[in-house]
C-alpha cells in the first residue's frame, strides 16, 4: 500500500523523494519533497508499533499547482477523474 502511496505522490502529483529524517529506530517510509521542502512523510507500522493516533479533523491535504493543465494530463494519463 505505501508504495502505491508513494507512486501517485511522486507519479501523479509531481512530489520528488528527498532525505528522510531519522524519525526513530526501526521507523520506515519515504520522505516526499516539493522543490527543497519536504511536505509529506509516508511510513509504516511494524508488528508491535502502537496503533496510529487519530488525526481527528485533518483527513486530507491539498496542493496547489502552478501547472493546471500539466497536472490534468498527468492524472488523465494515471485514470483519474
Amino acid at each position: 500500500m505505501i508504495e502505491r502511496q508513494r507512486r501517485f505522490h511522486v507519479g501523479v502529483a509531481g512530489l520528488h523523494e528527498g532525505p528522510r529524517p531519522a524519525f526513530r529506530s526501526g521507523s520506515r517510509g519515504h520522505c516526499l519533497h516539493a522543490g527543497e521542502t519536504d511536505v509529506l512523510h509516508l511510513t509504516t507500522a511494524g508488528r508491535g508499533d502502537a496503533s496510529p493516533a487519530s488525526t481527528g479533523r485533518l483527513n486530507h491535504l491539498a496542493f496547489a499547482c502552478a501547472d493546471l493543465a500539466a497536472t490534468r494530463a498527468r492524472m488523465d494519463a494515471a485514470g483519474l477523474a
